[in-house]
């Protein structure tokens, strides 16, 4: 096979990186202490250092609990309809796809949210970075048409 360990073969070209690289890690990490480390000790020298972790546990407790309020919906839908129990001649991708809800948003938000909206490409495609999930929307949207397999999105 011509693909990297790090390709699945899904897509334009074939090129979708599944799983991100080292440098994507330290890009994400030294990123997320840009942010942090610089409102960390402002507000550590405003308000000292009790009070800026309070402040600072009660924002990211409040995005968790936002990002938890999404997640939630994405997984429990009126719409979704499980069986108890599996066999073995029951389609599991299908099954993914019914269970789920994928909610397309826009540039902005998605970035925000590191792409959590897309719960069926994610169950697809697990390993696929989440900024990418947006690009196979499409081709599962399609998969699941052609199957007669019910696709739970919405803008």
């Amino acid at each position: 096979s011509d693909l990297k360990s790090n390709e699945d073969g899904v897509g334009l070209g074939g090129k979708y990186h599944v799983r991100e690289s080292w440098k994507d890690v330290a890009v994400s990490v030294v990123m997320a202490n840009l942010v942090f480390l610089p409102v960390f000790a402002n507000l550590a020298l405003q308000f000292g250092f009790l009070k800026a972790t309070l402040i600072l546990s009660y924002t990211y407790g409040l995005q968790s609990a936002i990002i938890i309020r999404s997640l939630l919906l994405q997984h429990l839908s009126e719409d979704i309809i499980l069986k108890p129990v599996m066999t073995p001649d029951d389609d599991w991708y299908a099954m993914q796809v019914e269970a789920s809800t994928s909610i397309c948003a826009p540039l902005g938000k998605r970035q925000f949210i590191y792409g959590i909206g897309y719960q069926i490409e994610h169950h697809m495609f697990p390993c696929m970075s989440p900024q990418l999930l947006h690009e196979v929307r499409p081709i599962v949207m399609a998969t699941a048409k052609e199957f007669g397999v019910t696709y739970n999105g919405f803008a």
